[in-house]
């Protein structure tokens, strides 16, 4: 949420740069704050399409990964909507 709605983006009474002081703080928020920006314009309507081969996959798609993750943020992360959706 704080990536999404840009809490971290400069303004111009900030005298610290928050990306880097929280990308600095863990490697996974470096990844979060690298990532989440690429993830809030990708349409992932595909996921209301059926996955035929579920029963004969033996990986997750990266390209599907990648939607489901969209999803997931454009949803606060909160799974049981994602479920749902």
């Amino acid at each position: 949420m704080v990536m999404q709605h840009g809490w971290l983006e400069p303004h111009h009474e900030d005298t610290t740069d928050a990306k880097a002081v929280m990308s600095a703080m863990n490697p996974d928020y470096a990844a979060i704050i690298r990532d989440v920006p690429k993830l809030l314009d990708v349409d992932f309507s595909s996921l209301l399409l059926p996955c035929t081969d579920y029963a004969e996959q033996t990986e997750i798609q990266k390209d599907r990964f990648w939607i489901l993750m969209t999803c997931a943020v454009n949803y606060d992360l909160n799974f049981a909507l994602v479920s749902r959706y």
